[in-house]
């Protein structure tokens, strides 16, 4: 019986173990991080001529998670432009272009 219960510590502190080192070698990414990917993400939406759907969702879904405020200001107001940005972005992509529908012949008819 005390063979069973060693084995049972030793998985335990492996277990423990293996987790302390997986959260060591994965760190949570940093407020700072995440204000540096959104102002990638914003700059590669702007450029962006036409957004495909899937990936429409996904920029709502990254709008929505990273709504909450910062406590450094100079952070927090980079995270709100480049959240602004995506959303314009996102909006203005929506809209057609009306050189590109010129030229598939999808001028809207008028009687």
């Amino acid at each position: 019986m005390a063979n069973g219960i060693v084995q049972l510590i030793i998985i335990g502190l492996a277990f423990v173990v293996a987790s302390g080192v997986y959260v060591a070698l994965n760190p949570l990414p940093s407020p700072d991080e995440d204000v540096k990917f959104l102002e990638r993400v914003a700059a590669t939406v702007v450029r962006a001529q036409v957004i495909a759907p899937r990936t429409r969702d996904f920029l709502a879904e990254l709008v929505k998670r990273h709504q909450s405020s910062l406590p450094e200001p100079q952070l927090d107001l980079r995270r709100r432009k480049a959240l602004a940005r995506i959303i314009a972005a996102t909006q203005q992509a929506d809209r057609p272009m009306p050189g590109l529908v010129a030229a598939l012949g999808l001028e809207p008819r008028t009687r």
